[in-house]
Order: structure tokens, then C-alpha cells, then sequence
């Protein structure tokens, strides 16, 4: 997929990932370095480090309110081992967490980063390349 594409894919992701967040929905991510990644993406909202509190009272709260919960662990071995324990738990409470962020995250960053607290700069560096390549093309044309 080419770099412009990518990016205009992660801006629509994440784009959803904010409405979600306004709407009320609970991200809930592995630590403070995830957390502060969403917010440089201006993500509001809820979004819990599950790293800070025992992950069964983390469960237990959003079960217990009936909250709609997204999951944006890693996307490495750990994360998804976190994940599958979030999704099993939270599924006890009659809620199935929206995993589909996560999925499509990883899609689109391939394997150039594997965690969240990566993907500002990760970001950052495509909307360059993506800058470059259109200076670098009309330069081509006017030469």
C-alpha cells in the first residue's frame, strides 16, 4: 500500500477512534506511554492504563457500569496475551470490547512499529515521506 494511501487510512482511524472516545466509549491501553500517544493524537475521553491498577478491578468497574470498551493493547506478544484476558473477562460481564482498532492499526503499520506509544512519530515520519515523494514529483514536472 503506498505511503499516502496508509496515511490517509490512519487519519480516518484514528478520526473514528476520537468519535468513539466522545461518544463514551473506554479505551483502555497498557501504560501511561500509550496514553499520552493517544492524547498527542487528540484522542479525549476515557482511556485507562490497565498497567496502573490490578486488571480484574479495571474489568470489574467497566463491567459493572456497562461501558462499551475498546482495547488498543501492543500488538506484540504480551499485548495480545493482555488483550485475549481483557476480552475474555469484560465477555463475562455481557460485554464483547471492540478489538477491531487494534486490528486495523496493526494492518496499516505493518511491522514498522509494534506498540502504541510508537505511533506519533510513526505518523510523523509518513506524512514526511508522503511530503517528500509530492515535492520530489513536481519537481519532476517542472524539470
Amino acid at each position: 500500500m503506498r505511503d499516502d494511501e496508509r496515511l490517509r487510512r490512519l487519519n480516518t482511524l484514528f478520526q473514528e477512534l476520537r468519535d468513539k472516545a466522545r461518544e463514551g466509549w473506554v479505551i483502555m491501553v497498557e501504560g501511561e506511554r500509550d496514553v499520552i500517544a493517544l492524547r498527542g493524537l487528540e484522542v479525549e475521553g476515557e482511556i485507562w492504563p490497565i498497567g496502573r491498577r490490578p486488571k480484574n478491578e479495571l474489568v470489574d468497574v467497566a463491567g459493572r457500569k456497562r461501558l462499551d470498551v475498546i482495547i488498543m493493547t501492543d500488538w506484540d506478544r504480551r499485548g495480545n496475551e493482555i488483550e485475549k484476558m481483557l476480552v475474555k473477562k469484560l465477555s463475562t460481564w455481557g460485554k464483547i470490547p471492540d478489538t477491531i482498532f487494534k486490528d486495523k492499526l496493526r494492518h496499516l503499520v505493518g511491522r514498522e512499529i509494534s506498540s502504541l506509544e510508537e505511533i506519533g512519530s510513526f505518523i510523523a515520519s509518513l506524512e514526511k515521506r508522503v511530503w517528500n515523494k509530492k515535492e520530489r514529483d513536481q519537481n519532476d514536472k517542472a524539470g
